[in-house]
């Protein structure tokens, strides 16, 4: 298991997750699993193993890093996240928000800043593939993809080009 920037640097363990099939990133903090893995030796492993087919998994706070842009909550802004895909942002835990007042503060906020992002806000019932630019709605609920101009909720089996 990898915990810390230091050992994402680490090249035993690094070698330890090149030839897997799946990498998961799990929750936390997404600020530090961004700053830990950000031009680390094991995130470069990731990109390249990914060009060959393995897969990307991530939950909570592992899904928001994997996009271009990351939400810090305790500050409520949003920068640069590793950017796997790009001008994409994700808001996890999505499933008591309300939908009108989320775009309303993206629109004064992200969207003022990363006008051609997209957002996706996924509850604990719902998640997405993605592959190729594609977003395939996943899972028992809704997934509700915010732009600068609207929102806009799908239901499962729905397919996005992103």
């Amino acid at each position: 298991m990898i915990t810390s920037g230091k050992d994402a640097n680490d090249r035993k363990l690094v070698q330890r997750v090149e030839n897997c099939d799946l990498i998961y990133l799990t929750g936390g903090n997404p600020k530090y699993l961004q700053q830990a893995l950000f031009g680390s030796k094991l995130w470069e492993s990731i990109l390249l193993a990914s060009q060959y087919g393995m897969g990307i998994a991530g939950s909570s706070a592992g899904a928001m890093v994997l996009g271009g842009l990351l939400k810090n909550p305790e500050a409520q802004t949003w920068g640069i996240g590793l950017n796997l895909i790009n001008r994409l942002g994700v808001i996890p835990h999505h499933e008591n928000s309300n939908p009108e007042e989320v775009s309303k503060r993206l629109m004064g906020s992200v969207f003022d800043q990363y006008e051609s992002s997209m957002i996706i806000g996924i509850s604990i019932e719902s998640g997405c593939l993605i592959r190729n630019d594609n977003l395939e709605v996943i899972g028992n609920s809704p997934l509700t993809l915010y732009t600068s101009d609207t929102y806009i909720e799908y239901e499962t089996g729905s397919k996005i080009s992103l």
